[in-house]
């Protein structure tokens, strides 16, 4: 264990955990005391192709508490594909509000990619950021917004094949016949 910041599970080849620690202790370094604090902790262990990263107990950072990322052997993150469960929907009904306030809290990170894809320009989606709080009204905001603007073209079938263009077809399971 060390004091650099980084609580990783390193895994595949061509990773160097004493490079990784290295960083991260550079980093701590640069950020100053922990001001009473419990220090940052690392710790490594091999398991597949991935590396996770938790930073815990950060201070004097940009983002403090925990944060977890996981970045592939070329360094790109990951995104979980989820699969759905149920056949796609055909319907051309417009979601039920039950429908939607299922969906809202289960869009989590992947909203602005829910907005992009139902036309909004990122303006728009900034600043609907701004004024809409928490997240799950923020999307429960977009999914009607998408319903006003789009009239009869804003199907189950539609948001349906938008959730699977994001492979969230746990999402598209919500609009299934």
């Amino acid at each position: 264990m060390s004091n650099s910041g980084i609580e990783s599970d390193a895994v595949g080849e061509g990773f160097h955990h004493e490079e990784l620690e290295q960083r991260a202790e550079r980093r701590v370094a640069q950020a100053g005391a922990y001001g009473g604090a419990a220090p940052p902790t690392t710790s490594y262990s091999a398991e597949t192709r991935f590396t996770k990263v938790n930073i815990k107990n950060a201070q004097n950072v940009v983002h403090q508490g925990t944060l977890n990322v996981t970045v592939l052997k070329d360094g790109s993150t990951k995104k979980k594909k989820r699969k759905a469960q149920k056949p796609i929907t055909t319907s051309l009904e417009q979601p039920s509000r039950d429908q939607i306030m299922d969906i809202k809290d289960r869009v989590g990170p992947d909203w602005k990619d829910l907005g992009r894809r139902l036309d909004f320009d990122d303006a728009l989606l900034d600043q609907m950021e701004l004024d809409f709080k928490p997240l799950s009204e923020l999307i429960y905001q977009i999914l009607n917004k998408w319903k006003q603007n789009e009239h009869e073209n804003a199907t189950r079938k539609r948001l349906a094949e938008v959730f699977m263009k994001m492979d969230r077809g746990d999402l598209a399971d919500f609009l299934a016949d």
